[in-house]
């Protein structure tokens, strides 16, 4: 799709003098002078737009947002269902290996936990003594 648009030399030059007009005329809106008012004007640089008279921008719209929706919707899809397979294997495999551990070497987690809230309570009082 060809959309006849400006090349990246024509956009920077575009920017470049938008950007001096824009200081340019801030300054003398303050007082500032390079020379004096008349003579800094005549360093206001004209910006040429006629190059994007020709552009369908609605087109160009109208474009982007059906290939946007296109790529969305593919990758949530994609995402989706890639994160939600690595979540159910991920359940399955800690659940089961958690279970076959604790069965095989008949731990108690929970005996595990308060044993270890209490050493770190014991470090605590420790250190603060």
């Amino acid at each position: 799709m060809s959309y006849n648009l400006p090349n990246n030399s024509w956009v920077y030059k575009q920017s470049l003098y938008s950007d001096f007009n824009n200081e340019l005329l801030s300054g003398l809106s303050q007082g500032l002078n390079l020379y004096n008012s008349e003579k800094d004007l005549t360093l206001y640089k004209k910006t040429d737009i006629s190059k994007l008279d020709n552009v369908n921008f609605d087109q160009i719209n109208k474009d982007l947002d059906k290939n946007n929706n296109y790529y969305n919707n593919a990758k949530s899809t994609l995402s989706g269902g890639i994160s939600g397979t690595i979540q159910g294997i991920g359940q399955g495999l800690g659940k089961g290996l958690h279970d076959f551990v604790f069965s095989v070497f008949g731990i108690d987690i929970d005996g595990i936990k308060t044993y270890i809230g209490l050493f770190l309570i014991f470090l605590i009082i420790y250190k603060k003594i």
